[in-house]
This record gives C-alpha cells, structure tokens and sequence, in this order.
C-alpha cells in the first residue's frame, strides 16, 4: 500500500489555502517546522511549497486498531537521538540526563 493517502492528497490541495495549518496538522502546532513555515508564507509561495514536501516527507500510513476494529492513520516514525545513543552503549551507561537530579542508581547514593 503505498503511504500517500486520500489525507495525503487533501492535505496537498489544502496546503494551497493556509499552508500553516496543513504543517501543523502533519507535524505538530509547536515544532519547528510550524514555525519556519508561518516564516516562509510571509514570502507567500514558499510556504506552500515546504507545506507540500512536508506532506509528502512525513506521510502517515493505516494501521489496524484490534481495540476499535477499525483502521487508523498514525505518522511515519522517526529516529531520535535518544535511540541511538541506547543501541550504541553497553548496559552500565546511561543516556546523558537534562536535569539537576542525580539518577536513581545505587552508584550515586551516599552511604552512611
């Protein structure tokens, strides 16, 4: 089945009228590419255009909710830094963490 749908295809012809909308519907109201695309319809037909390749980069595909009996369209998935890091280091090694909290480890709490 290929993974440009009829959403694909109405997403494509909505993108001509309100090109932002059509991004953030397909890639999230708060990322980035949101944000570059209100920058590019200032310019008017370059925001179109990356509304476009947006549609057609990130295509959604059906799956098959057992629960519901029906089919749902979920976005392709993407690779993430995090996963990469996970399957390059041994066990022992964790991820690099964003906060000011030591991790849970026992390696790191104070005995007394």
């Amino acid at each position: 089945m290929s993974p440009h749908t009829l959403t694909s295809f109405l997403l494509i012809v909505l993108s001509i009228f309100v090109p932002f909308i059509v991004v953030g519907i397909r890639r999230g109201f708060c990322s980035a590419d949101f944000l570059i695309n209100i920058c590019l319809c200032a310019l008017g037909l370059p925001g179109i255009i990356h509304a476009i390749y947006i549609v057609l980069k990130y295509p959604s595909y059906p799956v098959y909710d057992i629960e519901h009996g029906q089919y749902s369209s979920i976005h392709a998935p993407e690779s993430t830094a995090h996963q990469s890091i996970a399957s390059h280091s041994n066990s022992n090694v964790h991820p690099p963490a964003y906060s000011t909290f030591a991790p849970n480890d026992n390696k790191y709490q104070h005995q007394s």
